[in-house]
Parts: structure tokens; sequence; C-alpha cells
């Protein structure tokens, strides 16, 4: 979970110097190419509608799945509530039977390991209802990132100063229980029957003002591209990170796996012990059978041990290459805020500079016709 964790707090600060980059790409073009961003904005806020949609079919899929793991679970406590009456059957067997001590104590021991594969099953559980979890969380962060894009949307439509009609709404406003509706009902706006034709008039009008800072722009270019080639190296680097993640859950899974087969192994001699339960009137046979279990208890146990000491070395081995990567990542976005900052007061000054929009004669006939 920590590296989890890590490379995604390494992937949103990626996703934050992408944002940056294109937001300084579009205040060197200005009020032209905010209308241009607003239209990017409408996409992203469709693509995230389509991303809901995946995430919910996902959803539903992962209920599915808990709902068999259920079903699982259930019928192994069934199975497990059958072994505990043969279990207390047996004991009242053994109760007039002349059976020694550490025969006794045998018996205690396989019905530890019985136990003990019950309580993996039930772990089982827990890990589906995380991950059911997990994906509910996915779906509201997807909600949160559109209700970012929407207040973004909202601050450019500001900066444009346009007047709109009172029967139109022109500020993007989430509603998720209308996602089902459609991107217009969600956001509450319609883009191109509504804001498209407004702004392409606006980005008409701005054209003119563009020409005046192509040659601070293309500066700018420069240092962005700087930018890009480190954010690529970054990116690089996380894409590493990703793939020995990858190679590590397969190995854990492979380990899973074999655990799985060794519980089966475990759950078939349960079957054979009771099959000879009856046979426990022979002292002689009993005292054979628990010398076989206890030796094929201590090779289990070996193994386990072996397994689980490879796998406390690979994961150090992991963990150390992750760190590494992770503080060469984190010494590239330091390089990066940096240059960032020094392009934004940059942009700053350029902004600051050119003034303010001047409302098209038209807007502002409307606007004074509404006030009166």
């Amino acid at each position: 979970k920590m590296i989890d964790g890590e490379i995604q707090s390494i992937l949103e600060k990626n996703c934050e110097l992408v944002e940056k980059i294109n937001f300084l790409e579009e205040e060197s073009k200005e009020v032209g190419n905010l209308a241009n961003k607003r239209e990017d904005y409408a996409t992203h806020l469709e693509q995230i509608l389509d991303v809901k949609g995946q995430m919910e079919e996902h959803k539903s899929s992962l209920e599915q799945r808990l709902k068999e793991r259920s079903e699982d679970i259930k019928e192994a406590t069934a199975r497990r509530e059958v072994m505990s009456e043969k279990v207390v059957h047996a004991k009242k067997k053994i109760q007039t039977q002349e059976l020694s001590v550490e025969d006794l104590q045998k018996m205690q021991i396989e019905s530890t390991r019985v136990d003990a594969a019950m309580k993996k099953t039930m772990e089982s559980k827990r890990q589906v209802t995380a991950l059911l979890s997990e994906s509910q969380a996915n779906f509201n962060r997807l909600l949160e990132e559109l209700g970012t894009s929407a207040e973004k949307f909202n601050e450019i439509q500001g900066k444009l100063a346009l007047k709109m009609p009172e029967t139109q709404q022109f500020n993007a406003t989430i509603c998720p229980d209308k996602a089902s509706h459609g991107a217009k009902e969600l956001v509450g706006i319609d883009f191109k029957q509504v804001a498209k034709p407004l702004y392409a008039k606006c980005k008409q009008d701005s054209e003119q003002s563009v020409v005046s800072i192509n040659l601070e722009h293309q500066a700018q270019l420069a240092q962005v591209e700087a930018l890009e080639d480190a954010l690529t190296e970054a990116t690089n680097a996380i894409q590493i990170l990703q793939d020995k993640k990858a190679t590590c859950e397969e190995k854990l899974e492979v380990e899973r796996e074999q655990q799985e087969t060794a519980l089966a192994v475990r759950v078939g001699e349960l079957d054979v012990l009771k099959d000879k339960i009856l046979a426990l009137r022979d002292p002689a046979a009993i005292e054979e059978q628990m010398a076989m279990y206890q030796s094929q208890c201590t090779q289990l146990e070996t193994l386990l041990q072996k397994h689980q000491e490879e796998n406390v070395a690979r994961k150090n081995d992991v963990y150390d290459e992750i760190q590494a990567a992770v503080a060469i990542i984190q010494e590239h976005n330091k390089y990066i805020e940096d240059q960032l900052r020094g392009i934004q007061r940059y942009a700053d000054e350029k902004y600051a500079s050119l003034g303010t929009l001047k409302i098209p004669a038209i807007l502002e006939q409307s606007k004074t016709e509404d006030e009166q």
C-alpha cells in the first residue's frame, strides 16, 4: 500500500505539472486561447463521464465477485460445521477408548490447522470487501476531479466577462444524480448550442491581441519544452516503478496460488483423516498415522518458512530500488516547480500589462438593457 500511495502521489504531481504547462501556454495566447481551453474542458468532462460509466461497470463486476466469494465462504463454513460435528462425534468415541495424552495433543494440533484454514478463507473475504471499497473511492475521486474542472471552467468564464440571457444558466454546476441523463444534465450547460457560438465571437475579437505577444510566447515555449523533457524523464521513471510493481504482484500471485494448493492438500488430508477415525480403536494404527501427519506438517512448515524468507528478500530489494527512483523523481519535480514559478511570474506580469478584456459592444448593449 505504501508503494501504491507513493506512485499515486507522483502521478498526481505529474498531472498537476501538465495542467500548469497547459495553463501557461493558454495564458500566453491570452483570451483567444481561453476559448479553446473551454472546449478542451468540455471534452474532458465528456471523457470523465465515460470513465464514470466504466467505473460503474467495474463496480458491478466487483459486487458480483463479492457475491460469489461470499457464497464460497458460506459453503466453507457449512463444511466446517459438518467437520466440527464429526470431530465432536469422534471425541465422544475417543472418550470411551484408551488413548495417551500425546495422541490427544496431536489430534488437537490437527483441529488447530483446520481453524487456521478457515481464518485464511475469512481473510480472502476481507480483501474482496477492501477491493470494493477502493472502487467506490475511485468513483468518488472522479466526481471530485469533475468538480475541479467545473470550477476552472467557471473561472475562465468570469475572465471572459460575457453577459448571458436571463433564461440561460452559463456556470457549470455538477449534479451527480443526473449523470445517467447525459453530459448536458450533469454539468448544467449545453456546450455545443450555447457556449461554443459565443466563444467563437470572443475568439474572433481577441485574435488581434495575440499577434503582439508572439515573440514572448516563443521564449515561453522554449522553457516549456525544457520542462516537458524533464517531465518525460520523470514519467519514464514512474513507468519503471510500475513495471517493478507489476512483477512483484505476479510473484505474490504465484505465492498465493501455492498457498492455496497447500491448503487444498491439507483439506484432502482432513478428508482422509475422517475416513480413518473409524480405525481409532487400533492404538498401533493411530500411532503410525499420527507420526506420518507430524512428518508432513514439519515438511510444510519448512517449505512455508523458506518461501517467506525469499519473499521478504525480494520485497526489500524492490523497496530499495523504488526509494532510489523516488528520490530522483523528487529532484526532477523540484526543478520543474522552480521553473514553473518563474514562468508563472513572467506570465502574470505580461497578463497584467495587457489590461482587462474589453466587452464586445453588442454584449455591453445587452448588459445595459438588462440593467434597465
